[in-house]
């Protein structure tokens, strides 16, 4: 199958933009894990803590 410059170009763009979308994404899911976890850890410590003065 032969493309011509346009198709090319174009599919280049679809690729760049598809990129993009990937890392923007992939950003937002490090992100999110991040205050996920750090969150989770809080919460422990604060159970942890909690625990400690009831005994």
């Amino acid at each position: 199958m032969d493309l011509s410059l346009q198709q090319v170009l174009n599919l280049r763009k679809v690729q760049d933009d598809s990129n993009t979308s990937t890392a923007c994404y992939l950003d937002l899911y490090r992100k999110i894990m991040k205050k996920l976890y750090t969150a989770d850890l809080r919460n422990l410590v604060g159970f942890r803590n909690a625990l400690t003065m009831a005994l």
